[in-house]
């Protein structure tokens, strides 16, 4: 009996990668890049640090960047949602422990404290334990967001309540003490004086390996693109067929030698010739 050849599958980091750095909305050359994947027989995947529910309102939709009925990973792999059937395909709640840890933090060194329910698109919550900062931070998150009461049993009862897979933390000031704060054994990452939190041994590669086995792919007929730290343990699996870092040159720690390196404006095209030679794919 002839053996099934494992699917084709390209999957990418969001933010900076088929993004301008800090821009919202997929670059229109990476779009093409994408669509000849697509036409070529290659699924397309996300893997990003951001909440599902801030995907879903960027121009240009989702849609044009994962193909259909492909499941995505947000959250830090977190979350990977079908976003044809408009659920959580895989979900990794945080433990009661770290919610605990998050709720007993001292209030003095927190700015503000946010989550999304587990529900796929529930409002997010934001609590800041100064009721000075209210109307600041619903100027900053907008009118979508639950302005939480500045107790913390108010706080205590959402974390319950919402079930999060990721809780993001920031502190009034950047100093090393913030790391102090936290117990280590937390999956954490920092940016500057923000850490987001999410469960343990959740990372790009379990939401990957998930990934692959969703759509039937292998690591070997799998290409990655990433440009950040949190890129580093996909970029670094030895059985990808091919790692893209997109940048002007490679951070430090990412192991070489990298099949492609690309500047950000580059990708799209290299894409479209991807999907030419699909056939070395």
């Amino acid at each position: 009996m002839r053996e099934t050849q494992p699917h084709r599958l390209a999957a990418f980091d969001y933010d900076g990668t088929i993004t301008q750095p800090h821009g919202a909305s997929v670059s229109g050359t990476v779009k093409r890049g994408i669509a000849a994947l697509w036409h070529s027989g290659i699924m397309t995947t996300v893997l990003t640090a951001r909440p599902y529910q801030r995907l879903v309102g960027v121009s240009g939709g989702i849609d044009t960047v994962v193909s259909p009925q492909v499941p995505l990973a947000t959250e830090r792999g977190a979350r990977i949602v079908d976003a044809a059937k408009q659920s959580n395909y895989k979900y990794y709640p945080l433990s009661a422990y770290v919610l605990g840890v998050v709720a007993a933090m001292p209030k003095q060194t927190v700015d503000f404290v946010g989550f999304y329910p587990e529900e796929l698109h529930g409002m997010s919550f934001i609590w800041t334990p100064d009721p000075g900062r209210n109307d600041a931070m619903t100027a900053q998150f907008g009118h979508d967001a639950h302005i939480l009461p500045n107790d913390l049993t108010a706080l205590q009862t959402a974390l319950q309540q919402a079930n999060p897979c990721l809780v993001t933390v920031r502190f009034t000031d950047e100093t090393p003490g913030n790391k102090a704060l936290l117990p280590q054994d937390l999956n954490t990452a920092w940016s500057h004086k923000t850490v987001s939190i999410v469960m343990a041994g959740v990372d790009k590669l379990s939401a990957l390996e998930a990934l692959n086995q969703a759509t039937g792919s292998q690591f070997r007929t799998t290409i990655y693109a990433g440009n950040d730290t949190n890129d580093l343990p996909v970029l670094s699996h030895p059985e990808l067929h091919e790692r893209i870092f997109v940048g002007e040159q490679p951070i430090a720690g990412i192991a070489e030698p990298f099949t492609t390196v690309l500047t950000p404006d580059a990708l799209g095209e290299y894409l479209v010739q991807l999907a030419k030679d699909r056939h070395d794919f």
